[in-house]
């Protein structure tokens, strides 16, 4: 058979194989059903344990929770991405979905930003502030804007704490 199909022929354990199978009278070439891996772990109890730990200190680790509840690293990762919706955002879990509140101040925040934009062009851009667990810090900017693309570029910054969330705001 190598001759004739070349790479492309059935190798001889398969061949010895399907024969055995003939001969217990199946019929069928395909694989037997394999039994998929027990979901036992990631039931509705364990998911409100993680999301205790999480809800307790924000800044637990997946290792962590793996070690306080005995649950694999995987199974861990799963729950907090999956079933809880949580992602890590500047070393806290953060849910993934905005409540409706949450969304309707982003978007009029956005859209006065926008309006904002089209009245002023890059002249509003002068000041950058951002958001951090703190409070608010304001990045100054240099005296450094080149516009010979057409573009303001702001290449220098001094920042006085460490970002977290990038916000434009009005002075």
């Amino acid at each position: 058979m190598k001759a004739v199909y070349g790479e492309y022929s059935l190798s001889r354990s398969t061949v010895v194989e399907w024969r055995k199978r003939f001969l217990e009278g199946l019929e069928l070439l395909e694989d037997d059903a394999r039994p998929a891996q027990a979901n036992r772990v990631i039931t509705p109890e364990m998911t409100a344990e993680v999301h205790d730990l999480v809800l307790n200190n924000r800044r637990v680790t997946v290792d962590e929770i793996h070690r306080l509840l005995g649950i694999s690293v995987g199974t861990t990762h799963t729950i907090m991405h999956q079933h809880l919706k949580f992602r890590k955002i500047c070393s806290q879990w953060v849910p993934h979905q905005l409540t409706a509140e949450q969304r309707n101040i982003r978007m009029a925040l956005s859209l006065s930003h926008l309006q904002r934009y089209h009245e002023e062009e890059y002249g509003f851009l002068h000041i950058l502030s951002l958001v951090t667990k703190h409070g608010i810090t304001t990045l100054n900017r240099k005296a450094s804007v080149r516009a010979s693309s057409g573009n303001m570029r702001l290449h220098r910054l001094q920042r006085n704490q460490r970002p977290c969330t990038p916000v434009l705001v009005r002075p």
